[in-house]
This record gives structure tokens, C-alpha cells and sequence, in this order.
């Protein structure tokens, strides 16, 4: 795993797991402590993709402390896994995408902000841009690269995905092109 996944995994475990399982000895956990804690996770609201790795760290966790002979089976073994839930994206409005330029005029990172509401580029994406990723003639940008801060340190990478590096094509936005149509 990489070094942001890891920091994903380790703060899913300090933030859900440890806090409903942590006081529990490990020989006494059974399938209704992991049930409670998937629905403990629900009720406070965790996404459906929290849950999951919740559990697969948990899963993962068990497998090898039955291996090792610390436990005799895997509690989560007679447990579902949790399903996908589609979590409701709710974009916002063009009021509220106004509303959010004309507070963040001034604001140095005020392009960057309107580059997000323009293209929907994550923040790691618009982060890991360089010049030549625009391409002011076609009026198009290349995601290509994105940058993550494990342990506080940015790494740039490639993107994660091949389906993630993509071509989006640049709003046009100058006023003067818009009066001479």
C-alpha cells in the first residue's frame, strides 16, 4: 500500500474501530461486537466506503491473529460485509458557485476555486498542475498528475487511475470574446 493509503487505513482504525472494539480483548470479540460497530459507524453518520474499510481492516487484522494463533477464528468470518451505499452528491447551485467566487474574490487561491467549479478537478488534481498542462490555444487543461500530503509531506504522483487522467475542456470566461458574439 501507499503511503496515503496506509494513513487512510490507520486513521479509519483510530477514528472507528479502536473506539467501539479497542476495550474488548481480542478472545472475546465475536460477530455481534463487529455487527455493533458497523452499526455504530452507521448512526454516527460514517459513509458506506468507511464502513467497508472499517471492516477489511478489522477482516485483515483477525486473519492474522488467527495465523499466529491468537485467536481461534476470524469474528468477522459470520459477519456481511458491508454493502456500497451511493452516497447523494449535491452540487451546488449556480447561486451558491456565485456566492462562493464573489467571497473568494481577492483571495489568492480564488482560481483555484473557480478552475474546481469550471472543470471538477479534485483538490489533489489542481494542486498537481504545471504550465504545461494548459493548453491556451485549445483552451483545454490535462489532468495528469495529483498531489497528496501523507504524513504531512506532499508527494506528487501520477494519478491513480487511467480513467483519471483526462482532458477537460477550459470554460470561456473573457468577457471581452463574449460582447464581440
Amino acid at each position: 500500500t501507499t503511503a496515503s493509503t496506509h494513513e487512510v487505513y490507520e486513521g479509519i482504525g483510530r477514528r472507528h474501530v479502536l473506539p467501539i472494539l479497542g476495550g474488548l480483548r481480542l478472545e472475546k470479540l465475536n460477530p455481534m461486537h463487529v455487527e455493533s460497530m458497523l452499526s455504530e459507524m452507521n448512526a454516527k453518520g460514517a459513509s458506506s466506503a468507511a464502513q467497508k474499510m472499517a471492516f477489511a481492516i478489522l477482516r485483515r487484522a483477525l486473519h492474522v491473529a488467527v495465523k499466529k494463533g491468537f485467536v481461534i477464528r476470524n469474528a468477522t468470518d459470520a459477519v456481511d460485509k458491508p454493502r456500497h451505499r451511493a452516497e447523494d452528491i449535491r452540487p451546488l447551485t449556480a447561486e451558491q458557485a456565485t456566492a462562493l467566487l464573489t467571497a473568494t474574490e481577492g483571495d489568492r487561491l480564488q482560481p483555484a476555486w473557480a478552475l474546481a467549479l469550471h472543470t471538477g478537478a479534485r483538490q489533489g488534481e489542481l494542486l498537481g498542475l504545471q504550465w504545461d498542462d494548459i493548453d491556451f490555444e485549445a483552451r483545454t487543461l490535462a489532468i495528469r498528475r495529483s498531489v497528496a500530503t501523507p504524513r504531512g509531506k506532499d508527494l506528487v504522483k501520477d494519478t491513480k487511475t487511467r480513467s483519471s487522467r483526462r482532458q477537460i475542456d477550459l470554460p470561456d470566461t473573457d468577457p471581452a470574446r463574449h460582447q464581440h458574439r
